[in-house]
């Protein structure tokens, strides 16, 4: 793929996700989180070991501090799954999006983590699942909570593998802090 065409993709993809209501910066705080975004993404994409067109930085529109919206950092994995039905030509291979927030006092500039979100086990809400600051902590979070199977019925369902904070035989791998007051669960999760 030539620069041109990755460029061309990466704008592609950073206006597929604005355009869904996530990552509209006013003319004032435009250039701050333009480099805090361009710097996490950055960051983010090293540290999985991915291409700069594969992520995506954006404005999370649930998370914020101090009147500032936070990061919302999406990386399309750039191997998509087969999916169950492609008949095992890849025709119809299903792309993995990852989702990620930056660790409060992470500024992109190295050294923080980056919190993966996932599906909680009580609401389903979209909430910090795991810590992570290099590409073995993502393994082994897959590791704790088990490969999902391109068999499976729904993979975007929740992982009944997943972090349960209600989990008390520690069989499970532990939340971030961050997991428990994330405005990412419904009202009223008792997981929260």
């Amino acid at each position: 793929m030539t620069i041109i065409e990755q460029a061309a993709a990466a704008l592609a993809r950073t206006r597929a996700t604005t355009a869904t209501g996530a990552g509209q910066a006013s003319a004032v705080d435009a250039a701050h989180l333009r480099r805090t975004r361009t710097a996490m993404a950055r960051e983010v994409s090293v540290m999985l070991g991915v291409r700069p067109v594969d992520v995506v930085a954006t404005a999370d529109p649930l998370r914020g501090y101090g009147g500032m919206p936070g990061v919302l950092i999406i990386v399309h994995d750039p191997d998509p799954a087969p999916d169950s039905h492609d008949g095992g030509d890849g025709q119809h291979a299903r792309a993995r999006v990852w989702r990620f927030v930056p660790e409060v006092g992470n500024s992109g500039s190295g050294g923080g983590a980056y919190l993966l979100l996932g599906a909680c086990a009580v609401c389903e809400g979209e909430v910090p699942m795991a810590a992570i600051s290099t590409l073995a902590d993502l393994g082994l979070y897959m590791e704790q909570t088990g490969p999902r199977s391109p068999d499976a019925p729904d993979p975007d369902a929740p992982d009944p593998d997943a972090p349960d904070p209600d989990d008390e035989d520690g069989h499970r791998p532990e939340v971030p802090i961050e997991f428990f007051d994330d405005p990412g669960h419904a009202p009223g999760c008792r997981g929260a």
